[in-house]
């Protein structure tokens, strides 16, 4: 998933109050800034938040219009999923109007609204009502927050038969080389990463350790360039892709698993983890424990890119 933040909607003649960064931690939304607004005119009562992104240090050129352009398609769809495990409530409008419709999204299900326009959506979440502009041709997701809030994040894939079971939220180097680190892996092993997105954590495996390894995704693009990669670090006889469900992966022959995914993926994850590895095997998850079980090491690392805290768990089987 890329890690961008939503934007709010702007509103003419409404003021903006801001107030505090806000320190998620949870590596999924970038929130440089958060705002405050209050709707008061049309009677009701939002508290919008506005994310900035910003930009490392760079400019981008200027381009000369491109004669096609007008004849481009428009994005006619805005995909939401419900990556939570209870159903949501929310509304739903054409941005500048207050023509709202009241859905209910099932858990684990995916609404499409067609539409070539922006729209609004709002919901309940922490005694508040947000609301969020939504852009033609994206698909965003309803997960819970590290404080366990409804919150609405960009990207989702957008396949009904297989769960979302994270953003893609790359890895920071540093956080890669201690996973590794952490899980004493070696030639002998091989590695299995669910959810593997670029397929950094697999690469750098048979690159550093001459392990073996396999990474699942359900990113079809996401999985094409973790091949390109794999194949420019010289390690693609060692490595494998797959475009697949990670909660269908056969995970016998794994010495090692590695997990970058949600608290709620970990427990879908974590009977086939119970079931399959064999003893002796190491579990190396990033952020989120496994909540059921005792991990045999944990480890705050800070990274050097945005400084942020990152938790690693260690668990033997």
């Amino acid at each position: 998933m890329s890690n961008e933040a939503i934007s709010a909607k702007p509103e003419n003649g409404r003021g903006f109050d801001e107030v505090a960064n806000l320190a998620h931690n949870d590596g999924w939304a970038v929130v440089s800034r958060l705002e405050e607004k209050r709707s008061v005119g049309s009677g009701r009562h939002y508290v919008v938040m506005i994310a900035s992104i910003l930009l490392a240090s760079c400019v981008a050129e200027e381009q000369p219009p491109d004669p096609n352009a007008s004849a481009a398609k428009a994005p006619t769809e805005i995909i939401i999923r419900n990556a939570t495990g209870a159903p949501v409530e929310y509304g739903i409008m054409p941005t500048y109007t207050e023509n709202e419709t009241k859905k209910v999204l099932g858990a684990g299900s995916i609404d499409r609204h067609e539409t070539d326009i922006a729209l609004d959506i709002s919901f309940e979440s922490g005694g508040k009502r947000l609301l969020y502009q939504l852009d033609p041709g994206k698909a965003y997701a309803f997960r819970m927050d590290l404080h366990d809030n409804l919150a609405l994040y960009f990207g989702t894939h957008t396949r009904e038969d297989a769960p979302d079971l994270a953003p893609f939220v790359p890895t920071p180097k540093s956080i890669v080389e201690k996973m590794l680190v952490l899980s004493d892996i070696d030639e002998n092993d091989l590695l299995i990463d669910l959810g593997c997105g670029d397929g950094r954590i697999v690469i750098e495996a048979a690159r550093r350790y001459g392990a073996r390894g396999i990474g699942v995704d359900i990113d079809p693009q996401l999985i094409d360039k973790a091949i390109r990669l794999a194949k420019a670090a010289g390690v693609a006889r060692l490595v494998e892709f797959r475009v697949q469900d990670a909660t269908k992966t056969e995970l016998s022959s794994a010495t090692v698993v590695s997990l970058y995914l949600t608290p709620r993926a970990n427990e879908l994850i974590r009977p086939r983890l119970e079931q399959q590895l064999k003893p002796g095997s190491r579990v190396v998850t990033h952020d989120y424990p496994i909540l059921t079980w005792k991990a045999a090491r944990e480890e705050s690392v800070q990274d050097g890119g945005r400084g942020r805290i990152h938790r690693l768990y260690l668990y033997h089987r």
